[in-house]
């Protein structure tokens, strides 16, 4: 059965939604399929979909879970927060 466009982009948001609402889900292909009720083909189409958007991110198992995107700060940022943290270790030692 071919699935329309309409119907493709509510399974989209419902498997994100899933994943946004248990950050610690982490599922295979066939526990998605089982979860979600779609064939492997749709199943697979849509996790790649959420993958190349950045929601998801495949685990070296080949299981998919909700991707943590880290914090990086501009370099100028980085410097000046060592020089905040080394001047107050600097400061406690000299009161200490």
């Amino acid at each position: 059965m071919t699935a329309s466009c309409g119907r493709i982009g509510a399974l989209v948001m419902r498997m994100q939604g899933h994943y946004l609402e248990t950050p610690g889900l982490t599922l295979t292909v066939p526990d998605a399929q089982r979860r979600f009720a779609v064939d492997e083909t749709t199943c697979e189409a849509v996790l790649a979909v959420l993958v190349d958007a950045g929601v998801l991110t495949r685990t070296p198992e080949g299981a998919y879970a909700r991707r943590f995107p880290q914090l990086v700060l501009p370099a100028r940022a980085r410097r000046e927060s060592a020089q905040r943290h080394g001047g107050t270790r600097r400061f406690a030692e000299h009161a200490a």
